[in-house]
């Protein structure tokens, strides 16, 4: 196996001494040095990236809360992260995409929906009915 040795920092290392610390890492053998800014926010540039993070933990649990006050439960989820749109919509190029496996009373469905649709922060939804896509995938 061809192992390869990287290296995860902050553009803040290299403020002081950076001569010797290139060095250093030359003599360590780094094959890739990789340079993370901890302190921009991708999506908005005047928040940290871990406010941006504590924001998005925020909005899943405000739509968990939402999933059990109208008696459902979430079963499964699964945060895909940021994703780029193919086309800009709203002026927005990207948007985190979560996958909730929940069960709801299908009557309170609309209910649900009404309450996303009041929320600033979910840009958009798409809702399946799971059985539904399991006959589809055993008819395939």
């Amino acid at each position: 196996m061809n192992r390869k040795n990287s290296l995860l920092l902050p553009p803040q290392f290299f403020e002081t001494d950076s001569d010797k610390k290139i060095r250093t890492i030359l003599d360590l053998g780094v094959d890739a040095l990789y340079l993370f800014d901890h302190f921009k926010n991708p999506a908005d540039s005047t928040k940290p990236t871990y406010i941006f993070t504590e924001e998005i933990f925020s909005l899943y649990n405000k739509v968990k809360n939402e999933i059990e006050s109208l008696g459902g439960s979430l079963e499964k989820s699964v945060k895909m992260g940021k994703k780029y749109f193919t086309r800009e919509l709203n002026k927005e190029k990207s948007g985190h995409y979560v996958v909730l496996v929940f069960n709801i009373e299908g009557s309170k469905i609309d209910a649900f929906k009404a309450r996303l649709k009041l929320s600033t922060d979910v840009f958009r939804y798409q809702f399946s009915v799971l059985s539904e896509i399991n006959s589809l995938a055993s008819e395939v």
